[in-house]
């Protein structure tokens, strides 16, 4: 009989325990979603205006000649004045590369397939130009140094980098001061922030204005760029 009642006992606590561990888990379930609902979503913007201080200018040469070769030799004589000019404005060498090297066959309208005139040559050189107000005198002293290909313009800023980090501090310390302002006015406090999405920022765009040789001029407006960050930061509330 003794037996059987030491055994009840050991019964009954086992189902104490065990009710004991269910209210635990219960409550603990209940107050995840608690913290799941005492939630706060905020977007925070931050926007620069940023002005380019390196542009990108491409600038060659295209010639013709009765053979392949005087084409080609044509086309560097054309090139190494151009890159002299280029040189004398106080670009250095390591800022000019050549960018696309091309020679075609000139065929006669009526001519067949093996009816050739003439060849044609060209090459096109990359050109960064710091500061990038003087995109203009690159062009004008390739053009008059003989360039009579202008294939493209672009501005961009050197410190990208830079201007990310500042657009993800102003971010966030405008969704704070939302938040803020939000949980005083509902009389909760504000707790850490549970989680970022940074998905909505944009990258630093990088200008393309159209410019021709025949339009090439020393005043070319560099403008500004605007660089908006987004965040999405949700804060948790303490009731």
């Amino acid at each position: 009989m003794k037996r059987l009642g030491i055994v009840g006992v050991l019964a009954g606590g086992l189902l104490l325990i065990g009710a004991a561990s269910s209210l635990a888990s219960r409550g603990a379930h209940a107050q995840s979603a608690l913290s799941t609902q005492h939630t706060l979503r905020v977007e925070g913007v931050y926007r620069q205006r940023v002005v380019p201080d390196l542009a990108s200018v491409s600038v060659g040469a295209q010639e013709t000649a009765a053979s392949a070769a005087q084409a080609e030799l044509r086309t560097e004589d054309a090139v190494r004045a151009i890159v002299k000019a280029v040189e004398k404005l106080g670009i250095p060498a390591s800022d000019i590369r050549t960018q696309v090297v091309n020679l075609a066959v000139i065929q006669g309208v009526s001519c067949t397939a093996s009816c050739v005139r003439g060849y044609r040559g060209s090459t096109l050189l990359s050109v960064r130009v710091a500061p990038a107000s003087n995109a203009g005198k690159v062009i004008d002293a390739a053009v008059a140094a003989g360039a009579n290909q202008v294939e493209g313009l672009s501005f961009r800023v050197s410190d990208a980098r830079k201007l990310q980090l500042a657009g993800y501090s102003g971010a966030m310390a405008d969704a704070r001061a939302q938040a803020q302002a939000i949980a005083r006015d509902a009389g909760v406090t504000l707790g850490p922030v549970l989680s970022v999405d940074a998905t909505g920022s944009t990258r630093v765009p990088v200008f393309h204005p159209f410019v021709t040789a025949a339009a090439a001029a020393t005043s070319l407006p560099v403008g500004e760029q605007r660089l908006t960050t987004r965040l999405l930061v949700v804060y948790s509330l303490v009731p």
